[in-house]
Parts: C-alpha cells; sequence; structure tokens
C-alpha cells in the first residue's frame, strides 16, 4: 500500500502566495496600462507644407528642393521647387 502523500503547509502556503502575487501584478498592469490618449492635440485638416532642401524617398532616390505638403494625417502632395 502507498501512502497518501499530502503537501505540508509550507508547500500550500507557497503557491497561494505565488499565485495573489501574479494577480496582483496583472491587476496593477492593467490599471496603470497608458490609456489611448495622446499627448498631442488631434489634428483636424490642416495642411502643413514643409521645405525640403533633400528628400529621401525609401525607394532610392534622393529629391531636391522639395516641397511636402500635409493634410490632416497623410502626404497629399510632393512638388519639386524649381
Amino acid at each position: 500500500m502507498k501512502a497518501e502523500v499530502k503537501p505540508n503547509f509550507f508547500c500550500r502556503n507557497y503557491l497561494t502566495m505565488r499565485y495573489v502575487k501574479i494577480i496582483l501584478c496583472i491587476s496593477f498592469l492593467v490599471v496603470c496600462a497608458p490609456q489611448s490618449v495622446s499627448s498631442q492635440t488631434p489634428m483636424r485638416n490642416q495642411r502643413i507644407v514643409i521645405a525640403a532642401s533633400t528628400v529621401l524617398d525609401g525607394k532610392g532616390h534622393v529629391l531636391r528642393n522639395t516641397r511636402i505638403v500635409i493634410e490632416g494625417s497623410k502626404i497629399i502632395s510632393i512638388d519639386r521647387l524649381d
């Protein structure tokens, strides 16, 4: 016959405290997680014009004397200033 092994008090208490710590950490992260609040003012379809002497377009091309027009959060046009 095998004797039934019961976990001792220390083992059960240790596991309980471990679960409590995990739950507290998760709760802390949920409560303190940054909300979706932007530190910038919302963009209202205002037009921004940036004049640049050199622009790298991401495809390996270099654009010289360029004006970039941004409206809201989108680039509307890229014009040469020649």
